[in-house]
């Protein structure tokens, strides 16, 4: 069986991602006091969360990372980075890093799998009008 040159992308991608994410999860669960999350995550006032915060977060990343898992992974790392992306704005960190892995874990989904997009159906105020003339 030979696998197309794009799924195998999407599946390299989709690691790659993955890789950056787990460092991110153990980051966090590690509670360093010097890592910039302890330091926001202090300053909010959930400081005590952190750990769950990271563990939550390596969950999603392993049920993103497999295949049959990936339409609802992709959903969950979406709401986690965008989670990263909203702290991150509020402490004025830089958002380009977190906006680049969100796009990319969409290009891996439709790399990987492009019949997950293939249900999307335009709203009918959306789709080309048809012109009684021309039946």
């Amino acid at each position: 069986m030979r696998v197309s040159p794009s799924k195998t992308f999407g599946n390299l991608l989709a690691v790659m991602i993955g890789f950056v994410l787990l460092a991110n999860a153990i980051m966090k669960m590690s509670e360093d006091s010097g890592s910039i999350f302890y330091q926001h995550y202090n300053q909010i006032g959930i400081v005590e969360y952190l750990y769950y915060f990271g563990l939550v977060e390596l969950i999603v990343v392993l049920i993103y990372l497999i295949p049959f898992l990936a339409p609802i992974g992709v959903l969950m790392v979406s709401t986690q980075i965008g989670f990263d992306l909203i702290l991150g704005l509020s402490f004025s960190d830089s958002y380009v890093f977190n906006l680049i892995i969100l796009f990319s874990v969409w290009v891996s989904a439709y790399l990987r799998n492009p019949e997950m997009f293939s249900g999307i159906e335009l709203p009918e105020y959306f789709r080309p009008q048809k012109d009684e003339d021309d039946c």
